[in-house]
């Protein structure tokens, strides 16, 4: 007989989701893997035991797995587990950057859990060119009120894409403007293309509409009431909104080309959290990509730019 049991997925870089998973009998549980890998940084994935969602369960890391990773089928190396206090959950790492148009595998081996596999692709970096940014705020506020655009260039692949944007918070230091310390979200009023709204007012959507050509993408953009950023340093403690300080006079865009793979996971999370707190929805089920797991094995490529606000 099968048990139906709701599993939590913790993923670290993005948010704790549940997931509707057929299971034998097993008291083990399963390996859950958060891999998001990007071109522009180190390879890092974390790993944690599945737990029920009935049961209130520490995250429980697994830091005892063999986990090997393969471009284009050959191997290049083996992660090593490291832990840091910057980080909510402890990671494995690898030497270098995955490498764009890469097909990338993972295998991660342990004695209790067994073998869980997957495969992604290294996206190409997005390109934007032509950006613009005016400053409509009234000035009566620390809101920052902004027309944007910019136009995106698209390649002949299919692409997936996650577009945030921010304005510059800084620690204030005796009342005098400090370090750096995170971004502010800007809400999006209006969207050229289909797509769905995901974390810290982005904005997830794919080519369908405009393959292999430019994109004029333009809006009205608003940060929050309040200049709590949503890129954070993690060396940094959480701050009182009176210690930080909006920098309206920049914006950030950050934007990522993302692998099918991590597409699928931003969209069916984007959905999960339009719901996540009605008692009377159905549920929700989490794209996941692991062979006799859970979680997401991604590929990301992104780029991110400071704009001058007119």
């Amino acid at each position: 007989m099968k048990n139906y049991i709701y599993l939590l997925v913790l993923l670290s870089a993005l948010s704790s989701c549940e997931r509707e998973l057929q299971l034998s009998n097993s008291e083990n549980g399963l390996m859950v893997l958060n891999g998001l890998i990007d071109a522009n940084e180190t390879i890092a994935i974390s790993l944690v035991k599945s737990a029920s969602i009935l049961e209130d369960e520490p995250i429980n890391e697994i830091t005892d797995a063999t986990v090997s990773i393969f471009k284009d089928g050959i191997f290049m190396e083996d992660l090593v587990f490291m832990a840091s206090d910057d980080t909510p959950i402890n990671k494995y790492y690898g030497q270098g950057n995955p490498e764009p148009n890469g097909n990338y595998s993972i295998e991660v081996t342990h004695p209790t859990y067994g073998l869980i596999s997957a495969t992604t692709i290294i996206p190409e970096s997005p390109a934007i060119t032509n950006v613009y940014c005016q400053n409509t705020s009234d000035g009566l506020s620390d809101v920052l009120q902004l027309n944007f655009q910019f136009t995106l260039n698209d390649s002949p692949e299919t692409d997936y894409y996650f577009l945030r944007l921010g304005a510059p918070v800084y620690r204030m230091e005796n009342n005098v403007v400090g370090e750096f310390y995170g971004f502010n979200p800007i809400e999006i009023s209006e969207q050229p293309v289909a797509g769905e709204v995901y974390l810290n007012k982005g904005f997830i959507f794919s080519d369908e509409s405009f393959n292999d050509s430019q994109l004029e993408f333009s809006g009205i953009g608003k940060t929050l009431n309040e200049p709590y950023p949503f890129i954070v340093i993690s060396t940094f403690p959480e701050l009182p909104v009176a210690d930080l300080f909006l920098d309206t006079t920049k914006v950030v865009i950050r934007l990522e080309k993302l692998s099918y793979d991590a597409y699928l996971f931003y969209t069916s999370h984007a959905a999960y959290l339009e719901t996540w707190n009605d008692d009377y929805a159905e549920p929700t089920l989490i794209y996941n990509n692991i062979d006799n797991g859970l979680g997401l094995f991604g590929g990301i490529n992104k780029m991110e730019a400071l704009f001058d606000v007119d």
